[in-house]
């Protein structure tokens, strides 16, 4: 990937709206649900998972980077790799474009994030960006 030319853009109003805990579905993946959690040091924990058997979930361990207004960057390393997705705050929702199709992310509330996702993300808290 190529450097994006420096703008003025100010990322952390953002980081601070998306700073929690996320729940969504995938139109791919019917009966499953997934967490998304996003840290204020720049991590996102991921998990996609059948509520029936959650210790099979598939996980992910990514960075993040809000690159403008419309565009959110993952990626395995601390680096300038990955991948983008647009996305799209409003009214309390998350919507990213992914390879499918839109996917809408709703806050979790904090009685319904289950004590195994959690115990998940504790150490990505406390990594330095």
């Amino acid at each position: 990937m190529s450097a994006q030319p420096p703008t003025n853009f100010d990322a952390r109003p953002v980081i601070q709206e998306l700073v929690g805990t996320w729940r969504f579905s995938v139109s791919t993946a019917p009966g499953q649900m997934g967490l998304i959690h996003f840290s204020e040091a720049g991590r996102a924990v991921q998990c996609l998972f059948d509520p029936t058997n959650p210790e099979k979930g598939n996980w992910m361990r990514l960075w993040y980077f809000i690159e403008s207004p419309v565009s959110i960057r993952f990626s395995y390393e601390n680096d300038n790799q990955g991948w983008r997705r647009s996305y799209r705050l409003q009214g309390g929702d998350l919507t990213m474009r992914g390879d499918t199709g839109d996917v809408v992310f709703t806050r979790a509330l904090p009685n319904r994030i289950p004590a195994w996702f959690l115990q998940s993300i504790e150490p990505t808290k406390k990594r330095p960006a």
